[in-house]
């Protein structure tokens, strides 16, 4: 454990703050120790605009079981009722009536491709995944969500620095809404079961998280203090005990992302290019992560069966591992189990990093369909939708789903914040699938008896070159 630090005080998603939906925010004059809004300030939550939309419909096309926003009636569950109020405030503010009609996930690519050739202006919005989305945005499917007047995409509902790591050749077509819940369950972040670490004299570190020093070494050296051959029969498996687990497929993302490493950055025209063939920092990343987590009795593929070949949280959640390392919806399946657990943000990769990152997959994206005429009804209803979402829903979803149902104490409260206030995204993951994304980078880096991330690189650097070259292409022809 390092030497104490004074606690900083930590920003709060559900910071009371002065804001109008349509326009800027402006702090009240109660500020903790860094200058950001204390979470006891006595202030309106927000205001949504005034403008009378007469009774207009607004309707949304989204992915089936995944980019739902909302439910028909009020349940008596917190959140459900939280996402039906969430609708019903915009619809009495705007005067607007809101439905969202769901169609197949999985082929929403070609649903959407279909609705715009035919010329139809049925949805004033689509939500829909990231990745399906570039491929939509790609056939001219979409109005730059920045031409779209009545949307404020600089506001802290939008996602901040989220929509703008989005942008293609200075355009933007995507934001990352709060009326959502996916990307927040998405969020990463690190589990760990307090009580097998005080059976081995071990304490959860929130000092250093709190410190902000919290780092990738610190993690690693709990290596091998938990791994137990429990059943004697000398080999490893899901009845065994271990120190570390999680998805074998996404470890790696989530360890470059919390580095704060990139595998796509932009030049000085906003074009998106690949800055990691010859990053060293980045090669070192993955060696240690295959070191620790793919390698010798912490090798976390171990535990992996049939029935759970990469979420291994089953193994957790019966107690026999110290740190799950996954995402936020990770902690609803944890609400059950029988010994405590602490929630951690991903480590940083050393003490001089500015901040924590928490990567954020598979977010939803909202976007406005380009038969859409009357594109300032799409933008008010969304914006007042996220805003809402924001300051209303995400709230209920915080402190009653995670903190008060699903964590045990203070301090995991205060580290889901961090998780939160720290999500990023990596356009490389999102929208270079088919090279960087979980099952690749886990087939063909990850999943080998010695690690060879640049054979991989180098075997496939001209096809990724060209299919990055295709989006810059495409993007600046519609621009």
């Amino acid at each position: 454990m390092k030497n104490k630090r004074k606690l900083l005080a930590l920003a709060a998603l559900t910071a009371v703050l002065l804001i109008s939906c349509g326009g800027g925010s402006e702090m009240t004059d109660t500020e903790g120790e860094n200058g950001t809004p204390s979470i006891e300030t006595e202030a309106p939550k927000y205001v949504l605009p005034d403008t009378d939309w007469a009774g207009e419909s607004f309707s949304m096309l989204v992915g089936e079981g995944y980019n739902e926003c909302f439910v028909e009636e009020e349940t008596g569950d917190a959140l459900d009722d939280a996402k039906y109020q969430m609708k019903r405030t915009v619809e009495e503010a705007l005067n607007v009536t809101i439905s969202e009609t769901p169609t197949d996930f999985w082929t929403m690519t070609t649903t959407v491709k279909q609705y715009i050739m035919a010329g139809e202006d049925t949805y004033d919005a689509i939500a829909m995944m990231d990745r399906f989305a570039l491929t939509s945005a790609m056939d001219n499917c979409f109005i730059p969500i920045q031409d779209v007047e009545t949307i404020n995409t600089e506001a802290i509902y939008w996602g901040g620095e989220l929509t703008s790591r989005l942008s293609i050749s200075g355009n933007e077509y995507f934001a990352i809404g709060s009326m959502n819940l996916e990307s927040f369950g998405k969020t990463a972040c690190i589990l760990m079961n307090t009580g097998l670490a005080a059976s081995l004299d071990m304490e959860a570190p929130y000092e250093d998280v709190f410190a902000g020093t919290w780092t990738m070494e610190d993690l690693f050296s709990y290596r091998g203090t938990a791994t137990r051959d429990l059943n004697g029969d000398v080999k490893f498996d899901t009845q065994d005990q271990y120190t570390y687990g999680g998805d074998a497929r996404g470890i790696p993302s989530l360890f470059w992302q919390a580095s704060d490493i990139n595998i796509i950055t932009k030049d000085a025209e906003d074009n998106p290019q690949i800055t990691i063939w010859d990053n060293q920092k980045f090669f070192a990343l993955m060696e240690t992560i295959y070191q620790n987590l793919y390698s010798g009795e912490d090798d976390i593929r171990q535990m992996q069966d049939d029935a759970h070949m990469y979420g291994n949280s089953d193994v957790f959640l019966g107690g026999r591992m110290l740190f799950l390392i996954g995402s936020v919806n990770g902690i609803e399946k944890a609400r059950e189990m029988e010994e405590d657990f602490a929630v951690l943000p991903m480590p940083k990769f050393d003490e001089a990093q500015a901040s924590y990152y928490s990567r954020t997959y598979d977010a939803t994206f909202f976007m406005v369909p380009v038969t859409q005429e009357n594109t300032a009804l799409s933008g008010a209803v969304l914006d007042a939708l996220s805003c809402v979402g924001y300051y209303d829903l995400l709230p209920v979803y915080i402190d009653t789903v995670l903190k008060e149902k699903a964590s045990r104490d203070e301090n995991s409260k205060r580290s889901i914040q961090i998780c939160f206030d720290t999500r990023t995204l990596d356009m490389g993951e999102a929208f270079m699938f088919d090279y960087f994304g979980d099952q690749p980078i886990y087939d063909n880096v990850m999943n080998k008896n010695d690690m060879n991330l640049s054979s991989y690189l180098e075997k496939n650097r001209k096809r990724i070159d060209k299919q990055l070259q295709k989006i810059i292409d495409i993007f600046t022809d519609i621009g």
